[in-house]
């Protein structure tokens, strides 16, 4: 028998495989059902393709649509694999997919056949409206959500919609709503769904991301359920009168920050007034959070609309001004039941012995049976003196209450009377992690263990980083660790901090431990009046994280009874020196017989290492353990050979300034930290790249410069990126824009995160300040420190770097006129051919680019040597590189001759100097021209070296020694 789940509402939905739901069909079996998909057949005519009613051989009646998009070398095999995801999905409120053609070119859906048209239909006239009335729209409404909260929130991976609007809503005879079109997207994700002309289409698009159609965020599927949401209210089109419904109703259901509806002009008339005004404005206030909050990330989500046109949320919550929401949007959450204390006592049978399951730092818990047969896990608190009172309590319950996860005990209820507090639980069945390790490590295969690694990896990473407010743990052990039936792993106990806010010890939460707490940070946990005082870091719960690795890597007890703990044993088997290097026959628990996946053990070693054996701030996220388990990131990033020496300092010398590690940030971010890439965050392009200012969240709200890369320009796949990225990831120089971070998944988003720059270009200096003037002391020092960049990439960074982009764009400064390389390291990045691609855009026009590349297009470290001529040349003269010079049109081919014989004949520089200098160092003038001579040779094998023409520029030798240095004795007037 299939399983299955029930749905809010009572709908229940079946699990099936999609071998078991999917038929595949011949091209012939589907033209014989659609009569050669005639015109007669033809229900309508869709973005992805016409769909046709079809009648198969059963008497089966069925839509079919033609698919008219292509996949140019997508493989049969893969489509087919998409098509069987999206097929394994199942809900009542979701157009069911039958089977499927994939026959040569032909592909075609096969889907359920509603009979009663779309929600578009019925809202079209105002007879038709008139016939909805306002329970049938209340049942559409709420139909709709469930579908769409079940593709968000309980498919797995999430499925977004992407183009959710009234047609694509379905109804049956019943006028129950089922969406149609989802998933889609994921079976042709080369679609730009986003890209309709149709006028009225877009007003169902998100306008926050609507720039960037890239995105793909389930809050984009929560703005056009909202437009839904006002048709229904209003029965008016999306479009009337040159003014599109979002505009509208926006005045008539807000005022400033708050809800305020106007009822008369807002409800369609054709209801006449016939509504349940409760439902009225909890469909209201679901709309306008969709809609009309300041920014996607308070939207609500599809989970939160559900439970409040249920009428199980309050509608206000809904609506959020500032700050963030308090449900969390991996949820779709019950609201927490409160118990009477004879209640929990009835169930525990009295809280007697037989019912315990276990003593906790915060309590006892025990097995209760609720009525209709229902096994909880009843926590009895403590009595504290916490200093809390009734109603910060409550406050605080229900903001865990909110926090859910598929690896995390649910909350389900609790009792706060007088001074009894008890929280009742989730009942896991398979007890502890630490009661397999203890008594039947054997039964945990090698897959048993991967998978508790990861499930409470994710489980972590969402407290860390998608709770609205962080939840540190502070107790991660094997005892937190219950398991399923079917050994999915869920943490207990976190957020029990949150109840007792005034005490920070980690021995009343870890109960009684013989000698040092094994799972306690050392670097956090410190004696203060004889007392263990766990400072609140989520490093704290990683370092915990990866002694609950060792165990599963080793199967070996914390602490054995010699004292030693796992994490001094395990130390000399998997580091020795500056790497980590694995004694497997040693670590390994024996009990596996070696059955394990040699890739995976290495992986989970590498994420133990790194959690425990490196210094706090140096240690991963829990998102980048998760990331690495499931494969998608080399575990060797998770750890840094330059880092390890810090691992035997005493504890105050690991307060020094320690080296810089990229961060690997998510897309969005990045998104939100450059204001979703607005033409107002936008600093500058870059070939095909356009680079934005953003803010980093946090305490310092770090300013920070975000490069957009073109991926239809740099296709290069998501390991790729990633190995160049790190090969330029050392990169350390004042004279050299630092890199810190960037941004690369599977999404095809590839970001580069640098800081920020605050005093604008040279070009901006030098050519477009209003004829400000840099004097001639900058300049020189312009100059020396742009060679002191250059010639760090090229020889002292350990492999060369060719930065390929040199121009006074790409020449930054900070706020102390220190000049920055900016755009280092593209040659790194991209693939050569691809970067030929990118060049010849820059060369053409633009002055910068050496004569040779044209004939040859070979990448060298001369292209950079002539274009940091050129940039001399314009600290000298103050011209642009390219315009109208008397001759030739590039500034290169005017200036040489004149540099030429001022340097070697003597003649005056008035030709060229640049006529807002009003003075300069004669001597430094002329080792600068000779740089440039040399520099803009046209036979690139006689241009100098960077580590050269930074000894001329310095002035380390003089004019006579510095001609011969640089081979400009031979040179002739004119060349």
């Amino acid at each position: 028998m299939p399983a299955s789940t029930e749905f809010p509402g009572g709908q229940v939905a079946e699990h099936t495989s999609a071998e078991d739901l999917l038929k595949k069909f011949s091209y012939r079996e589907l033209a014989d059902a659609t009569d050669s998909f005639s015109e007669n057949h033809s229900l309508g005519i869709g973005d992805f393709g016409d769909v046709y009613r079809g009648s198969l051989p059963s008497g089966e009646v069925v839509a079919i649509k033609k698919l008219k998009c292509k996949q140019d070398g997508e493989q049969k095999e893969e489509l087919e694999n998409q098509i069987k995801d999206v097929g394994s999905v199942s809900h009542p409120n979701l157009v069911k997919l039958v089977g499927y053609c994939r026959e040569k070119a032909n592909r075609l859906l096969v889907l359920e056949f509603v009979p009663n048209k779309s929600l578009k239909f019925h809202l079209s006239d105002e007879k038709k409206r008139s016939e909805l009335k306002w329970s049938t729209r209340m049942e559409i409404a709420l139909g709709s959500a469930r579908g769409l909260a079940y593709l968000h929130e309980q498919c797995n991976p999430k499925i977004i919609h992407r183009d959710i609007k009234s047609d694509n809503i379905l109804l049956d005879n019943n006028f129950k709503s089922k969406v149609a079109d989802f998933g889609l997207a994921k079976i042709f994700p080369e679609i730009n769904i986003r890209h309709i002309d149709k006028r009225e289409d877009t007003i169902y698009t998100d306008p926050e991301i609507s720039d960037d159609p890239e995105i793909s965020d389930e809050k984009l599927d929560i703005y056009s359920f909202g437009v839904i949401l006002l048709e229904l209210i209003s029965g008016r089109r999306i479009y009337e009168s040159d003014l599109d419904i979002v505009n509208w109703a926006k005045p008539l259901m807000t005022k400033g920050d708050s809800i305020n509806v106007n009822y008369k002009n807002l409800v369609d008339s054709t209801l006449k007034e016939d509504y349940d005004q409760i439902e009225m404005l909890s469909i209201i206030y679901c709309a306008a959070a969709s809609l009309y909050s300041p920014s996607s990330k308070l939207r609500p989500t599809m989970g939160q609309i559900v439970r409040t046109l249920e009428g199980k949320m309050p509608h206000k919550e809904l609506w959020v001004v500032e700050g963030t929401q308090s449900a969390s949007n991996d949820d779709i959450a019950y609201k927490l039941k409160t118990y009477t204390y004879s209640e929990l006592a009835h169930a525990t049978k009295s809280f007697t012995q037989g019912r315990q399951l276990g003593n906790g730092g915060f309590g006892s818990v025990y097995r209760g049976s609720l009525p209709r047969g229902k096994d909880v896990a009843i926590k009895k608190l403590y009595h504290q003196d916490s200093g809390q009172d009734q109603e910060e309590f409550e406050k605080e319950v229900n903001a865990v209450g909110n926090v859910h996860h598929g690896n995390l005990v649910k909350l389900v209820g609790y009792c706060n009377e007088n001074s009894d507090r008890l929280l009742v639980l989730e009942f896991v069945t398979n007890k502890s992690l630490r009661d397999h390790l203890n008594d039947g490590r054997s039964n945990l295969k090698w897959s048993v263990r991967m998978k508790i690694a990861k499930g409470c990896a994710k489980g972590l990473a969402y407290l860390h980083e998608e709770c609205n407010s962080k939840i540190i743990h502070r107790d991660i052990k094997a005892e937190n660790i219950l398991l399923d039936e079917n050994y999915k792993p869920k943490i207990a106990d976190f957020g029990l901090a949150k109840f007792f806010p005034i005490t920070n010890s980690v021995t009343h939460i870890s109960s009684h431990w013989k000698g040092t707490n094994v799972y306690a940070d050392p670097e956090n946990y410190n004696t203060q009046q004889g007392e263990s005082i766990q400072q609140l870091s989520d490093k704290s719960d990683v370092y915990s994280f990866g002694v609950v690795l060792l165990e599963l890597i080793s199967g070996r007890k914390i602490n054995d009874e010699h004292q030693v703990d796992i994490v001094k044993w395990a130390k000399p088997l998997m580091i020795k020196g500056d790497s980590v290097e694995i004694n497997y026959s040693s670590l390994v628990d024996s009990t596996l017989k070696g059955h394990y996946d040699e890739k995976e053990m290495e992986i989970m070693i590498y994420c133990a290492a790194a959690s425990v054996y490196r210094p706090a701030k140096l240690r991963p996220r829990m998102k980048q353990i998760v990331e690495a388990l499931e494969g998608k990131m080399s575990p060797s990033e998770l750890w840094a050979v330059q880092d390890v020496k810090f691992i035997s300092r005493k504890p105050n010398e690991l307060e020094l300034q320690r080296p810089s590690l990229l961060e690997k940030f998510d897309f969005d971010l990045l998104a939100e930290a450059a204001g979703h890439f607005s033409g107002e965050r936008r600093l500058r392009r870059h070939g095909s790249c356009e680079v934005y200012e953003g803010e980093l969240p946090g305490s310092d709200q770090r300013k920070v410069a975000i490069k957009k890369l073109d991926y239809m320009s740099f296709k290069q796949n998501k390991e790729e990126f990633e190995k160049e990225i790190m090969a330029i990831s050392n990169v350390n120089h004042r004279n050299i824009v630092n890199l810190i971070g960037y941004c690369s998944d599977e999404e095809d988003n590839r970001l580069l995160v640098f800081e920020f720059v605050a005093n604008n270009s040279l070009k901006f200096h030098l050519h477009e300040n209003g004829g400000s003037t840099i004097d001639w002391t900058r300049r020189m020092e312009i100059a020396k420190g742009a060679a002191r960049g250059l010639k760090y990439m090229h020889e002292d960074s350990g492999h060369k770097i060719l930065h390929l982009y040199v121009k006074s764009d790409n020449i930054l400064f900070d706020d102390k006129f220190i000049p920055k390389l900016a755009e280092f390291g593209s040659a790194k990045i991209f693939p050569d051919s691809l970067t030929h691609l990118s060049i010849s855009k820059f060369k053409q026009n633009s002055g910068y680019m050496a004569p040779e590349y044209q004939s040859t297009i070979k990448l060298t470290d001369k292209l950079d040597i002539y274009s940091f001529g050129v940039i001399l040349l314009e600290l000298i003269t103050g011209k642009q590189p390219f315009g109208h010079f008397s001759g030739p049109n590039d500034m290169v081919n005017w200036a040489k001759p004149l540099l030429s014989q001022s340097l070697l004949e003597g003649k005056d520089k008035l030709d060229f100097v640049d006529e807002k200098l009003q003075e300069y160092n004669t001597e430094q003038m002329d080792r600068m021209i000779a740089c440039v001579l040399a520099c803009v040779d046209d036979d690139p094998q006689r241009r100098p070296r960077m580590s050269q023409i930074l000894d001329v520029l310095e002035g380390n030798k003089s004019l006579k020694e510095t001609i011969k240095f640089l081979n400009l004795n031979q040179m002739k007037s004119g060349n």
